[in-house]
């Protein structure tokens, strides 16, 4: 997710490691180049007289981490600019956000809380602590979900995004960075190929085909991927990474299908703003709406979740909100109906990293927002969900991988199935045999079964 979901890219090639180079590269976000000079540098620098930049390095190998969503190593990082006395307070919160991903609740508090008294009232560190203090009972408590490993969907980089195609829910496309993705260059981010779209087909027995890269023109040497579809399946919106002699950003592109081919992507434009990023693209069930992620001016803060009208743009971009949006980052939409909106966010209080927030549009016009909880969600990033029938589906994490790549889980919300069970027993405390039983409802229901040779029973409600 590194490099779509982080809306940011660059190009550079580093062969000595000097302070300099990994600065720049860290400004061009160019977060595993980065860190590998860093990584050079804190070798080099062991003489007492280096201590500060010594301290200096680590914060910075600690940030380059931190994109990376390489928690214990950004951890490390980050308590190691402590230790040698780096200067900048926002290490305390970048520790204690490292330590939440970990899922290490306790310190991460007090370290907020060491923040806090730095900077007090800082909503980064409130909203972290909210969160650190509500995980273990969302643990603990848990849900009806059921989460598993998708695995034949997994390859051994990122694999993310996942999004069916069609009412029938038997197409499943999502982005990769896959050694199969186009192209050999690997991205100065991640350090793995850049991403392409995949998708897999289910036959007729429900079995998944092992996933292919899509035919067409659409997938190319840079990143593509986090696709959405119009209702017609005709239409795919997904973003692209785009570099202009400069840092890259990330923009919407549509391409149309041509029976099994793609067409080469088309830039879908949202402003005249080249300068910001605009990236997760969604649309409404009935198609008039695209929903997307941009951190363009009039936000609250870091990117937030907006919407465009498709066919008459002039004067519908509409930011979601202050009750959706957050100062932190609010991504990822997806449209289940027109009133329940799923999406991923750090600026709510959650596990760790992105989670997964359902909200429902009262008819009052305001949102009732809920954190799906445990297993859905873990300490690191949770995101980019997608429904197939019923309460079942897939989306994507990078729970359990130190090195920071997205999976894709799949997860199901069985039917409650509520029974009333019991013994027939006479006079003598004694087992009736084959009793016959009826409830009767005040609703004017009668059930009747029969009970078993020893006396119990069972209704299905």
């Amino acid at each position: 997710m590194a490099i779509l979901a982080a809306m940011a890219a660059g190009t550079t090639a580093c062969k000595t490691a000097k302070m300099k180079d990994a600065d720049e590269a860290l400004e061009r976000g160019e977060y595993n180049d980065a860190a590998g000079i860093y990584r050079k540098l804190y070798n080099k620098y062991k003489h007492r007289d280096d201590r500060w930049l010594r301290g200096e390095v680590a914060f910075k190998m600690g940030l380059c981490h931190k994109a990376l969503n390489q928690g214990s190593r950004a951890a490390a990082a980050f308590q190691n600019a402590l230790r040698y006395e780096y200067e900048d307070s926002s290490a305390f919160l970048y520790l204690a956000e490292a330590q939440q991903r970990l899922g290490h609740y306790k310190e991460a508090i007090d370290n907020y809380n060491r923040y806090l008294e730095i900077k007090p009232g800082h909503w980064q560190a409130l909203n972290g602590i909210s969160g650190c203090q509500q995980a273990p009972k969302w643990k603990k408590e848990g849900s009806r979900y059921i989460v598993k490993s998708a695995k034949l969907f997994n390859s051994r980089r990122a694999d993310f995004c996942p999004m069916f195609l069609g009412a029938e829910f038997d197409q499943l496309y999502f982005t990769s960075s896959t050694e199969k993705a186009t192209g050999d260059n690997k991205s100065e981010i991640t350090g793995t190929k850049k991403s392409d779209v995949f998708f897999s087909k289910k036959d007729d027995k429900g079995k998944w085909s092992r996933p292919e890269a899509v035919e067409g023109e659409l997938n190319t040497d840079q990143d593509e991927g986090v696709t959405a579809f119009s209702p017609d399946g005709s239409t795919m919106y997904l973003a692209k990474a785009v570099r202009k002699n400069a840092p890259s950003t990330v923009e919407i592109y549509t391409s149309t299908r041509s029976e099994a081919t793609w067409s080469a992507p088309q830039r879908f434009e949202i402003t005249a703003d080249t300068l910001s990023a605009y990236g997760d693209p969604a649309i409404s069930p009935d198609g008039t709406y695209l929903y997307f992620a941009s951190d363009m001016p009039g936000g609250l803060g870091g990117k937030d979740l907006w919407r465009i009208n498709i066919k008459d743009k002039r004067g519908t971009l509409e930011n979601l909100g202050d009750q959706i949006n957050t100062p932190g980052n609010d991504r990822f939409p997806y449209l289940r109906t027109d009133s329940i909106l799923y999406f991923a966010s750090d600026g709510h209080p959650g596990m760790g990293g992105l989670d997964l927030f359902k909200a429902t549009l009262q008819p009052s016009g305001k949102w009732f927002i809920e954190n799906m909880g445990s297993p859905m969600n873990s300490p690191d990033d949770d995101f980019g969900i997608t429904y197939g029938e019923g309460e079942s589906g897939y989306f994507s994490s990078n729970r359990g991988d130190a090195r920071g790549y997205d999976h894709i889980f799949s997860f199901e919300k069985p039917d409650l199935k509520i029974w009333i069970s019991g013994l027939v027993l006479d006079k003598d405390d004694e087992p009736v045999p084959n009793a016959v039983i009826r409830i009767v409802g005040d609703d004017g229901s009668n059930q009747k079964a029969a009970g078993k040779p020893d006396g119990s029973f069972r209704f299905d409600l």
